[in-house]
């Protein structure tokens, strides 16, 4: 029988560029020391600043809307558990917010090895050789999905160390797993979109601009900040427009689908009908699902979104850096 020539199917020298040409990448960036902490250090000043300010902020809010219920008076919790359980809900909450929102953030400023490349005309060189354009995007594509992952990933642990040291780790290890994987799934959709956003800018200067409005505004377009419960039903909906507050859902999904399966359990027998059901409202303002035209948006539905989205955008990259790089040989 005749052996199969895997070269058929796979071009090693194409697989061998690819592998040089991140390793590139990665060298340049991590030759800029600065520049890798400061990736990394814009969403652990955003956690801080949540430990700091938001988490107490949210914590009256919660607090003041259970006053109607019976459940908080005078600063005294009827149910003393009840204050620890409210407050993993929230945390549980707003790390998911903060992952979804780090993977954004994280890959847009790592596209500046991209930016500086086409500002120095390193890109040019690039396509002067015979480097196929596909092997090159795909190659910025690869450092950027790794670098985000990476980084991410270690803000993960991050989160997981602090609900360990405040006592509200309850996840189970399949729970953290599936963190994990929406937190893949966040990078991969992030990466395709920020790729595609970058592959129009030629100037670090734009980028910073970018990033300075993605860090201040994505936050609360994605609900990463504040729960869409705080304003007006058009803005959640217009918001679910975003594929990236689809990420955020399902991140907040994986942190708080048991949990909130067990906090119901616990007071609904504890606490009369009317009671429990006043408490599932003002609990659920920090819950998973979205509403789109008061439609309610499934994880099930958030993942065909995202999904879409990877595909369309993944697309949208290739035809773009096919489009830039023809305009940039005609005019080398």
């Amino acid at each position: 029988m005749k052996k199969l020539n895997p070269d058929l199917f796979f071009k090693k020298s194409n697989f061998s560029v690819l592998v040089s040409l991140t390793k590139r990448h990665f060298l340049v960036f991590l030759k800029n020391k600065i520049r890798v902490l400061y990736t990394l250090m814009v969403p652990v000043i955003v956690f801080l600043i949540y430990i700091l300010l938001l988490r107490s902020l949210e914590g009256n809010m919660l607090e003041s809307a259970l006053k109607d219920l019976g459940l908080y008076n005078n600063g005294v919790w009827v149910y003393p558990e009840m204050q620890k359980d409210c407050y993993t809900m929230m945390d549980f909450w707003m790390l998911a917010g903060l992952l979804g929102i780090s993977a954004i953030t994280i890959s847009i400023q790592s596209n500046n090895i991209m930016i500086n490349d086409k500002e120095n005309g390193v890109n040019r060189d690039f396509i002067s050789s015979p480097i196929s354009n596909k092997i090159l995007i795909t190659s910025y594509f690869f450092f950027n999905f790794l670098v985000t992952l990476f980084l991410c990933t270690i803000f993960f642990f991050i989160c997981l160390l602090y609900l360990g040291c405040v006592g509200e780790f309850i996840l189970s290890f399949a729970d953290v797993m599936l963190i994990f994987v929406m937190l893949v799934v966040a990078c991969l959709a992030s990466t395709f979109l920020t790729i595609f956003i970058c592959s129009f800018i030629n100037r670090e200067p734009t980028l910073a601009s970018i990033i300075a409005i993605f860090s201040s505004a994505a936050g609360f377009l994605v609900g990463a900040y504040m729960p869409f419960a705080l304003f007006p039903r058009v803005v959640e909906s217009s918001c679910c427009f975003i594929p990236l507050t689809h990420n955020v859902s399902l991140l907040r999904y994986a942190f708080l689908n048991h949990a909130l399966e067990g906090f119901k359990g616990k007071y609904a027998a504890l606490l009369d009908p009317n009671t429990f059901n006043g408490l599932m409202n003002k609990v659920g303002d920090f819950g998973y699902e979205l509403h789109f035209f008061g439609m309610t948006v499934t994880p099930a539905v958030s993942t065909m979104v995202v999904g879409i989205s990877i595909v369309v955008f993944m697309f949208l990259s290739i035809i773009a850096s096919r489009f830039i790089t023809r305009m940039e040989k005609r005019g080398h």
